[in-house]
């Protein structure tokens, strides 16, 4: 019942299960491509601004008078700038002529009266027993103004305040508004005499009238007026007159002054507005290394500087265009041609190092200088073209070669022998390789490069200079350049594979060795084993050159796809060599003689993985396999219960391997190559079977595999299996091909006692069959 429930409450809950399982790999999908994206940003980023030509350099704030440190300077386009001596006198006469800013403050007359107002209001209010000290004594503290006695008594006195006022208002209006008062009169006229005199309202206005040369100087040219012949002309008393020009005194202030910061200002937008200019030609010299700098040339540096930044600033627009361009076009191909490459940020880093690598290296060596012919030789493209190869195929390399050597004349601007050299170069670098079967290959690509380069040298030294071609520098360029591209493709490669977890050529070479430490170790507890799995990987290379596969590949799966028979290797077939060992299953169980045999895929991938073999190897563990039914013990199983009369169902799914089955063309070969080595050990150990007879193992072989499905998840097609079944006929021929049939020597010569060297060779074979037969 709790059983029932359990299960109950699993059917449930294993909806909610999957979902979750399903959103947690949408949420991780979701972070990879934004990490994909991020890391695509980045590269664009970063070879953009290798693609970017060279600033112009000069002096970051060239001052007038420092000495120029730096290469000559010649303008590549025609520039205007100003002609200094023009400038000069142009500025002279704007100082000598410019005008001299007045301003007129309205207000001032405005606050003079309202202060009048109050006196007058004030004194009227007084008290008429009040004494004038003590009045006196009052203004002066309530108004600030030291009036005279006689003053205040006579304004107080004064029975017509109204007229009062309005005299007052009329004798300041006239003084300020009429002719105006000023302290810097004499400045006023000599201005106005020479017609250089602007006088301005409060609101800006400009005041023209014919009344500003009668503008009074403040103060004695002021007072004397007021006191004089323009008090004689208000029919009053003579205290009140005398009473008006003391008031006068006190309150009357300048309302016109000359205004400096003003005046400056104008001139200031009169001296900029001056540009008299010369214009310079292209090619002139600007200044000289070791020249002081001058205005003028501090001016066209300046004007250099802001165009050089201009035209960089397109060409950066113009080179992230370019990189857009050749990483759309790279993501394309490898959409069509490479999808087992997906969009992660580790195939974008992948894919895009050695170019970056090649591309800035390339620009870090032009910034150094030099000259043309040297510089071309700059860029390791050689080094793009063995790393992609290694890293990916020959078609892709070529591809991602062909981009950095575009990038790369974006780089010197389009530069066609750049371009050239580094097509040259990268794609010799892919010929040299396209099938690596030694590790010394790679030395010789260098050398390969090299050769190539000084070809390229000759060609463009002859064509660009035919009398005197730059041979000697550019023959040394070339080779260095071959001996750089080796190194760094060697000293990049390790990397490349510890990081990006990635199986080279290289790497498969090196795993293809007698001196690995497992192979040594198979060679020790299990030789058959071994030599089983030399002679499958002799067949499985064979079908794999055959059909375009990866050999190397191959070559490194056959010597390690068996390595889990190392832990109990009596139990397998081809170690076996005593009685005792080949009756070590009839004390098993088929059931348990099967875990066994299957252990050893569990056992091999444990092997493989504490010994860091690569994971394209390690593939070939469990997939050589597959799902392949273990006939014999099934077989033997199947015959104990009939013989026991027992009623239990053997499942054919105990008796067969974990799998999977085959995903590859390489593994494919590999099961095929394994079926068909047992086979044709079995049937043929100690015979010479002919063609026909080779040709029907194969067949029954391959058949068995196919007619099982065992290749139903591999890309091989039935043309592939004709071509592979061809290989293994022609790799078994050889293993099993006919021997001539030696003569018996003569009763007479039997005992001859010293028989030659060949006799002796050909007589062994027979001996050892005529032991092999009795025993």
């Amino acid at each position: 019942m709790n059983s029932h429930r359990q299960k109950k409450l699993l059917r449930r809950l294993e909806p909610a299960t999957a979902g979750a399982a399903k959103r947690a790999r949408r949420r991780h999908s979701r972070r990879e491509q934004m990490s994909a994206w991020s890391t695509l940003l980045f590269i664009v980023i970063v070879l953009t601004v290798c693609v970017s030509p060279n600033v112009f350099h000069s002096l970051p704030n060239p001052q007038v008078g420092a000495q120029w440190v730096y290469h000559d300077v010649v303008t590549p386009i025609e520039i205007a700038v100003p002609d200094m001596t023009a400038v000069e006198a142009r500025r002279r006469r704007l100082e000598a002529d410019h005008q001299k800013i007045f301003t007129r403050n309205d207000a001032v007359e405005k606050q003079i009266v309202a202060r009048a107002d109050n006196l007058l209001t004030f004194l009227a209010a007084a008290d008429e027993s009040t004494a004038p000290q003590l009045l006196r004594s009052q203004v002066r503290n309530q108004f600030g103004l030291d009036l005279q006695e006689n003053t205040v008594r006579a304004l107080a006195a004064s029975a017509d305040v109204t007229r009062t006022s309005s005299d007052l208002h009329t004798i300041f209006h006239h003084l300020l508004a009429v002719r105006g008062v000023s302290a810097d009169q004499s400045l006023l006229n000599s201005a106005l005499r020479s017609n250089r005199a602007l006088v301005l309202t409060d609101s800006g206005q400009t005041v023209t009238t014919p009344s500003l040369r009668m503008v009074l100087n403040y103060p004695d040219e002021a007072f004397s007026y007021a006191d004089g012949a323009y008090l004689q002309t208000f029919r009053v008393s003579p205290q009140l007159k005398a009473a008006y020009a003391d008031v006068v005194r006190q309150l009357l202030k300048p309302n016109i002054a000359y205004d400096p910061a003003q005046t400056e200002r104008r001139l200031n937008v009169a001296l900029s507005q001056v540009t008299p200019t010369r214009v310079l030609e292209p090619g002139t010299v600007v200044v000289r290394r070791g020249q002081v700098l001058t205005p003028e040339a501090v001016t066209v540096l300046g004007k250099l500087s802001r165009w050089e930044w201009q035209n960089e600033l397109l060409r950066l627009v113009g080179g992230f265009i370019i990189v857009l361009m050749t990483i759309l076009f790279t993501l394309l191909y490898a959409r069509r041609f490479n999808r087992d490459l997906g969009f992660t940020p580790r195939s974008i880093l992948m894919v895009a190092l050695p170019v970056v690598m090649a591309v800035s290296l390339g620009r870090v060596i032009l910034n150094l200088g030099g000259s043309m012919l040297l510089g071309a030789f700059a860029m390791p493209a050689g080094m793009v073209g063995i790393l992609t190869v290694m890293l990916f195929d020959e078609r892709f390399a070529i591809v991602l070669t062909t981009m950095a050597c575009a990038l790369f004349a974006a780089a010197t601007g389009l530069a066609f022998p750049y371009t050239l050299i580094g097509i040259v170069g990268g794609y010799t670098a892919i010929a040299s390789l396209r099938n690596l079967k030694e590790r010394r290959e790679v030395l010789f690509t260098g050398i390969y490069i090299g050769l190539a380069n000084c070809l390229m040298a000759l060609a463009i030294g002859l064509i660009m200079n035919p009398s005197r071609p730059d041979l000697g520098a550019g023959v040394i360029a070339a080779l260095v350049n071959g001996v750089v591209c080796y190194m760094l493709a060697v000293a990049a490669l390790p990397i490349f594979e510890n990081i990006f977890q990635v199986t080279t050529d290289v790497r498969l070479l090196e795993l293809a060795g007698a001196n690995h430490k497992l192979l040594q170790m198979m060679e020790e507890r299990a030789p058959g084993t071994l030599h089983h799995s030399m002679n499958v990987a002799s067949l499985a290379e064979a079908a794999a050159e055959a059909v375009g596969a990866h050999y190397l590949l191959v070559r490194a799966g056959a010597y390690f796809h068996d390595i889990g028979k190392m832990i109990k290797p009596t139990y397998f077939t081809e170690n076996q060599s005593t009685p005792d060992q080949k009756a070590v299953h009839t004390k098993l169980s088929p059931a348990m003689s099967t875990l066994i045999i299957k252990n050893h895929i569990k056992e091999g991938i444990e092997l493989a993985r504490a010994h860091r073999l690569p994971e394209k190897v390690i593939d070939f563990i469990p997939e050589h396999h597959g799902t392949t039914l273990i006939k014999y013990f099934y077989v033997q199983a199947l015959k104990k219960a009939e013989q026991d009369g027992s009623d239990e169902v053997i499942s054919e799914e105990e008796y067969r391997y974990p799998g999977p089955k085959p995903r590859s063309v390489e593994t494919a070969i590999l099961m095929l190559a394994d079926s068909v080595e047992a086979i044709a050990t079995s049937r043929f150990s100690g015979k010479q079977p002919d063609e026909v007879e080779i040709r029907r193992a194969v067949h029954e072989a391959v058949s068995e595999k196919y007619e099982d499905r065992q290749l139903s998840n591999s890309p091989l097609t039935f043309r592939d299996l004709e071509i592979i079944k061809d290989a293994f006929v022609r790799v078994l021929q050889n293993r099993f091909h006919q021997r001539i049939k030696y003569p018996t020597m003569p009763a007479k010569h039997a005992a001859s006692p010293t028989p030659p060297a060949s006799s002796s060779t050909q007589t062994a074979q027979p001996a050892t069959a005529a032991v092999g037969t009795k025993a």
